[in-house]
């Protein structure tokens, strides 16, 4: 009864928050206090419930630090002119009327490379979100499209962290896996262009703003040197370089190019990489473009990161999740046991912040249940893997969501992972 309780009182205060516009740290802090007085009513001491808090913290440890690096990776860029670059020349080269296709398949090949759903996002992403500004497309639509190219590479590429875990977790081999991973997203990413293709020819952008480009490049030397930072992912990414490497190194490469192309003194560029770049006199639309970044946009990411984290250090100690064996039994009788995992993996989304920590405990609730190694990889691979891109406060989503400042209705348009979960039944029979 109590798990019900506080399960109810937790998302009670998420959806209000989205309700009401209210930042999603708030009610995670209240979720923390609620599983953290669960821990206190069933005996636990200070002392213990800190080691909970510190052992959650610890399975986010890489992925702070990869955040780290992605607030300096969106300054730098923005100090080097290599978005401005890419926009100015993109916009020229992209047909406004095909954009979110464009958009979904070079996210696509992006993630491809690189492996990371994250990386993609601030990326190729940011490229494309600034193009949708300067282009006048919808910025939902965009980020939707940003979102299903992104999560595709995430689990099926060959340097995707994410297949590794997954391989790990079902001791399957990940170059197997990604063979029969192929298989079953063949439909829905077919399906997924297609409708991309139609949402641009119907709903598409209109004609580039020149002004804006005129703007932009006289704001911003377009030098080609600044295109090295962007090249450098690719390259970097076809070498198989992990992801911090590629942040690293295209973030310094950024900034010696702002100091010694773009004129930004040391004292600017180190305000930029923490605080954010913010070069005065700028058009509203032009700002949105150049104006962002930095240590600071990702610092409400890292809480709630952390903040996720928490509660699985708090249930792993307190069997806080223990009552939700017998709610897939139950479950499994009404709906069926697919549409139980899927429902299961949306909980588990809703209630942690990051995909590693969903799949390590789906994958402990179904070990046993699904024998078969191979399927229980396929069934993680087109579930909790895909599942937390659609949830707006799951890392997956709210990174787009926090850098592109678009609202979380956006995860409506991340049509690839909602065609994978729906598909993927028909293709296990």
């Amino acid at each position: 009864m109590k798990f019900k309780i506080y399960l109810l009182l937790f998302v009670t205060a998420l959806l209000t928050a989205i309700a009401f516009g209210i930042h999603i740290v708030y009610p995670l802090v209240f979720g923390l206090l609620i599983f953290s007085l669960d821990a206190f009513l069933k005996g636990f001491s200070f002392k213990e419930w800190l080691s909970m808090l510190k052992d959650g913290a610890k399975t986010v440890k890489n992925l702070i630090l990869i955040f780290t690096l992605i607030g300096f990776l969106t300054a730098s860029w923005r100090l080097s002119g290599t978005i401005q670059y890419l926009v100015y020349n993109g916009a020229n080269l992209i047909n406004p009327k095909l954009f979110y296709l464009y958009a979904f398949v070079l996210t696509l090949i992006m993630s491809m490379l690189i492996g990371s759903i994250n990386g993609t996002i601030t990326t190729m992403g940011i490229v494309i979100i600034s193009l949708a500004r300067a282009n006048a497309a919808s910025l939902l639509i965009t980020s939707g499209a940003i979102l299903s190219g992104g999560i595709f590479g995430d689990r099926i590429s060959p340097v995707s962290s994410s297949a590794y875990l997954v391989a790990e977790l079902t001791e399957t081999d990940v170059i197997e896996n990604r063979k029969i991973m192929f298989r079953s997203i063949i439909v829905p990413t077919i399906i997924s262009g297609l409708i991309f293709l139609l949402l641009s020819i119907f709903k598409g952008g209109s004609s580039i703003d020149t002004k804006l480009l005129s703007e932009l490049s006289q704001s911003t030397k377009l030098s080609v040197y600044s295109l090295v930072p962007a090249l450098l992912i690719v390259f970097l990414a076809l070498a198989k370089f992990s992801t911090k490497s590629l942040l690293i190194i295209s973030s310094l490469a950024s900034v010696i190019i702002a100091y010694f192309v773009q004129g930004f003194g040391i004292k600017e560029i180190i305000e930029g990489l923490i605080f954010g770049v913010n070069i005065p006199n700028l058009s509203p639309n032009l700002s949105t473009i150049v104006n962002s970044g930095g240590l600071q946009s990702m610092f409400l990411t890292i809480i709630c990161v952390l903040l996720s984290a928490m509660y699985y250090g708090i249930f792993k100690k307190t069997d806080f999740l223990k009552p939700v064996k017998n709610i897939i039994e139950n479950l499994e009788k009404k709906i069926g046991t697919y549409w139980t995992f899927v429902t299961i993996s949306f909980l588990f989304s809703i209630l942690f912040g990051t995909q590693a920590i969903v799949v390590m405990l789906i994958t402990s609730l179904y070990k046993d249940k699904i024998p078969d190694k191979k399927e229980l990889m396929l069934d993680l691979e087109n579930g909790p893997i895909i599942i937390p891109s659609l949830i707006p406060w799951n890392m997956a989503a709210f990174l787009a969501f926090s850098i592109y400042q678009v609202p979380f209705r956006a995860v409506v348009f991340n049509v690839f992972a909602i065609i994978t979960v729906i598909y993927y039944k028909k293709f296990k029979k």
